[in-house]
């Protein structure tokens, strides 16, 4: 079973000791935890408390809407739960085309879906600084989870020229996909997907988010 325990920038846990750029407490057992405090600041300067359970699911496709078919084709996942997303797709795409200048539409794409359940408050922004993977995340999000309420946040990174990391934020389930991308998918095509959106340069800009519908 997978644990760690929060205290200030030590964790420690069943991958082991380590010490990291945060100062938070907390505890996490399986799919159940509870955290509080300043996270680790290579992924993004953010203020979190709150106790929740997760089930993660996982899936790969060819593009994002492979990627989002076969998340929904999962047991044990709700169809609904994706619909929003599935719905707002080109509107993600746009997006980030927006923070890092390239279209994650087609390519191979690998990530995990987590379902939450809980309560709790997370305020989270990324300046374009790397991450323990090497992605220089972009983005600003925060919401007050509690219940069913949907409301959206997107963070992006590129690592190197070719390799883009995802994370979709809401108050009931995260989405984290890398995507290797293909040539036809840099910012021009991505561009014209997503409704004529400017791209940044790697490294800059800041989410608006998308908000509820």
């Amino acid at each position: 079973m997978v644990w760690s325990v929060e205290v200030g920038p030590l964790s420690v846990g069943s991958s082991g000791l380590a010490v990291k750029p945060k100062m938070d407490f907390g505890v996490r057992v399986g799919n159940f935890k509870a955290n509080a405090g300043i996270g680790d600041v290579r992924e993004a300067l953010s203020i979190e408390f709150g106790a929740e359970v997760e089930q993660c699911f996982s899936a790969t496709g060819e593009s994002l809407d492979e990627f989002l078919r076969n998340l929904r084709a999962t047991d044990g996942l709700a169809d609904s739960l994706l619909n929003p997303v599935v719905e707002r797709s080109n509107a993600i795409v746009a997006e980030v085309v927006r923070l890092v200048g390239v279209s994650v539409r087609t390519g191979h794409i690998e990530g995990v879906l987590g379902v939450k359940s809980g309560v709790g408050m997370r305020a989270a922004v990324a300046g374009g600084w790397e991450d323990p993977e090497g992605y220089r995340m972009v983005g600003a999000g925060g919401e007050v989870a509690a219940g069913l309420s949907l409301g959206l946040s997107i963070f992006a990174g590129r690592r190197g020229t070719d390799e883009v990391k995802v994370l979709l934020d809401a108050s009931n389930f995260g989405v984290e996909f890398e995507v290797r991308v293909r040539d036809e998918t840099q910012a021009g095509e991505g561009e014209a997907a997503g409704g004529g959106h400017s791209s940044a340069a790697e490294g800059t800009g800041v989410a608006a988010g998308i908000p509820p519908e």
